[in-house]
């Protein structure tokens, strides 16, 4: 059995309280369901100071440990795969019943967009002026975990040295007393209310939004795209334009502005080589939890996608708002382009899970966000036993609901429309345990930074009935909240 240590933790403050108290170093992960009460939102993980972490830059699969740095050729998916494949823990089930947790944990991080040319053969035409390395993830033996309906907080340690049991357990112990240090005092009280980030800010002064498409050259890119459309090459495709500035708001700062502006199921706060990847995200990307269910023979684990399409904008006035909301759900166009989506996860899905398992659940719900409404579907199916967490993120990534249908036609259209590539944006950020188990969020509502630097990308599905420069506004309704935290609502969009 692998050697874990629990520490259960009293604690007056909830995890982004906690969570800004602590000096995180060059690594950390927040995974913050900043979303009270909805259905996706119960818990929120925090660590420091990764065993392991993986990343790609250029065409180099860089691996860092306890015994230095390896850097590697080939296939980034599969060296993943490998480093993930060394790390089984054996939990005794009434430890695992205790626990309770869909994290016991795993590698955390992200794949950027371009991931998917490890996928599929795809045209790489795109400038890459932002330098994120492609993909990016740190392995975590020790983790806090906060339970958003009790109130628990937990610390989470493991050590995978069997050889040497009393040893592996007095290692794990020390990991998860310094984490729970980290989140309490000596004494047992909460660490006082000072925030240690709140006076941390960068020298420059703001500047205006600079995007990489003016008004005119975003509405000349959808036009292409309807011709597109309306050759037979595509039924949608999603178009999206990236803003950039600088900034004197230190990430912290940043990150807790964001999260009150637009509280998300899927907020997150990644930190590594002095590069920051803030989240707000609505959708989750692909979740992979035990299947309760193993009749007739099905797998082990379950598979789930929540697509996002159609968008409206929130208002202030009650009345506008619930007719926004009612426009939304009886919009053909929209529903159109929602089907045209669960289609395509549901063949993606397809392609690793058993035949006949993967079912619509959700057709259409209509979920609401600080700045937006959306509608959003469910897909789920069962994970073929030859098949792992690796493969089945291969078989559905980058998400439908980003690139458009058929997938990789869309994702040409992308590379030849939009002058730069995604990065970070319109991938997937979030865990892949240990156990094979998994939840990951669609890059999307991401401020990226670098220094005193700040990059952030909205962009909306076009089909055949598009207006342009409805298209063109809806982009600007996706990024009031981003805008928001920035404190730009005012700045000249060039």
């Amino acid at each position: 059995m692998t050697n874990i240590v629990v520490r259960k933790l009293q604690t007056k403050s909830g995890p982004w309280e906690i969570f800004k108290k602590i000096e995180p170093g060059q690594e950390f992960f927040f995974l913050d369901s900043a979303l009270k009460g909805n259905a996706y939102s119960r818990y929120s993980f925090f660590g420091i100071e990764p065993f392991m972490s993986i990343k790609l830059e250029g065409a180099s699969v860089v691996v860092r440990n306890g015994a230095g740095v390896e850097v590697k050729g080939g296939d980034p998916f599969e060296h993943f795969r490998m480093l993930l494949n060394k790390y089984k823990p054996q939990i005794q089930e009434d430890l695992k019943k205790e626990l309770d947790l869909p994290f016991i944990g795993g590698a955390v991080g992200y794949f950027g967009y371009e991931m998917g040319r490890f996928i599929e053969k795809l045209p790489d035409n795109r400038v890459d002026d932002i330098g994120f390395p492609e993909m990016y993830f740190g392995f975590y033996d020790t983790f806090a975990a906060f339970d958003h309906e009790t109130d628990k907080c937990l610390v989470v340690s493991m050590d995978f040295n069997e050889k040497d049991t009393n040893g592996a357990e007095f290692i794990a112990g020390e990991k998860a007393d310094k984490l729970a240090e980290i989140i309490l005092d000596s004494d047992g009280e909460i660490a006082g209310d000072a925030d240690k980030h709140a006076n941390d800010v960068y020298g420059k002064d703001d500047e205006g939004l600079v995007c990489n498409f003016t008004k005119e050259a975003y509405i000349g890119a959808v036009k292409k795209a309807k011709e597109y459309i309306f050759a037979g090459d595509i039924y949608q495709v999603n178009i999206s334009q990236r803003f950039q500035s600088r900034t004197k708001i230190a990430p912290y700062d940043l990150y807790g502005r964001l999260r009150r502006v637009n509280p998300a199921p899927y907020s997150s706060f990644i930190g590594f080589d002095g590069l920051r990847i803030i989240s707000s995200s609505p959708e989750r990307f692909l979740s992979v939890y035990e299947n309760s269910d193993l009749q007739n023979g099905y797998g082990k684990y379950r598979a789930q996608i929540r697509p996002i399409k159609g968008t409206r904008p929130r208002s202030n006035d009650e009345a506008l708002d619930a007719k926004m909301k009612d426009e939304l759900l009886k919009s053909r166009k929209d529903d159109a382009e929602l089907t045209m989506i669960v289609d395509l996860e549901r063949n993606d899905l397809g392609r690793v899970c058993d035949f006949g398992s993967v079912k619509v659940v959700e057709r259409k719900t209509l979920e609401s966000y600080s700045t937006v409404h959306h509608l959003v579907s469910t897909v789920e199916g069962d994970l073929s036993r030859q098949f792992d967490v690796v493969d089945l993120i291969k078989a559905v990534f980058p998400g439908g609901s980003i690139t458009g249908a058929p997938k990789i036609r869309a994702m040409e259209i992308i590379d030849e429309l939009e002058t730069t590539k995604r990065s970070v944006y319109t991938g997937a950020i979030g865990y892949i345990g240990f156990d094979g188990k998994a939840d990951l969020s669609m890059a999307i509502r991401i401020l990226l930074m670098d220094g005193d630097k700040v990059y952030f990308q909205v962009g909306g599905g076009i089909v055949a009935d598009s207006d342009p420069e409805e298209e063109y506004e809806e982009t600007l309704h996706k990024a009031a909240a981003l805008m928001s935290a920035l404190g730009a609502q005012n700045r000249t969009v060039d």
